[in-house]
């Protein structure tokens, strides 16, 4: 369980951590609610076998990365807030 301010000025990075250390790997879909999910919620988001629609979950941040190029991914939760892609990040179409 992580928990975070909604009203912070820190920027959320997905993939790093302290500044020089990055995950080598490949991340699909990235969500954050506002509270912590049903076992229901969580076992319709992971026994599907392929990315669900999480709309009706009504998360506050989801990246789903599916622009296929360049270097912003648009937010399709609530936030509306969109995501830049630095340090070589880079779109890939050999996911699951």
């Amino acid at each position: 369980h992580t928990s975070m301010s909604d009203n912070s000025t820190i920027p959320l990075s997905i993939g790093e951590h302290g500044g020089s250390r990055y995950f080598n790997g490949k991340i699909d879909e990235f969500a954050i609610w506002s509270s912590a999910l049903t076992a229901s919620n969580v076992t319709t988001l992971y026994n599907s076998g392929v990315p669900n629609d999480i709309s009706s979950l009504s998360p506050v941040l989801w990246y789903r990365f599916e622009e296929g190029s360049g270097t912003s991914v648009a937010d399709s939760g609530s936030g509306s807030l969109t995501g830049t892609l630095v340090n070589g990040a880079a779109f890939s179409t050999d996911v699951p």
